[in-house]
């Protein structure tokens, strides 16, 4: 498991709880700059959101610190520059997982979306009959949304 963010500290935390699984040894922390040699067949980005569907457990997290408009307009800029980033990391038949624990359509299938077209142009197709919305009033979990697509070309375009 290859894992990266831009945020050392929670690397640290996710260091530290690869130990505590005991799963150390499988768990690889890169550099921003082993991205551009990274070629695998799923990505998971568990994009930075505003973290409504935790809200029932985490209320003071509303917004962190935005008001409502910046947040409509930052999260879903960073969200999709995170998911186009990534998407350069698979490799053809591979697999673009995007993930929030947002209930917010702006958050989700807005940028999800939005992403269809920029994400074609790379050589993927959505697959839409994975997309999932849990919900805490329907699942009894947090709320999240995933979207999944699926590589089909390379960006040279070879099948």
């Amino acid at each position: 498991v290859f894992c990266w963010d831009k945020n050392e500290v929670l690397l640290k935390h996710l260091r530290a709880n690869a130990i505590r699984a005991n799963v150390d040894t499988v768990v690889s922390i890169l550099q921003e700059r082993d991205l551009d040699r990274l070629e695998v067949q799923c990505v998971l980005v568990d994009a930075p959101c505003s973290e409504s569907g935790t809200l029932r457990r985490h209320p003071s997290h509303r917004w962190h610190g935005l008001d409502e408009d910046d947040a409509r307009v930052v999260f879903p800029a960073l969200q999709r520059t995170i998911v186009e980033r990534a998407a350069r990391c698979v490799a053809r038949g591979g697999r673009l997982i995007y993930a929030t624990c947002s209930l917010l359509k702006w958050e989700n299938s807005g940028v999800a979306d939005a992403l269809d077209e920029s994400l074609a142009q790379l050589g993927f197709r959505r697959d839409h009959a994975s997309t999932q919305w849990l919900r805490p009033d329907t699942h009894g979990s947090d709320g999240f949304f995933i979207a999944k697509w699926v590589r089909h070309r390379t960006i040279n375009g070879s099948i």
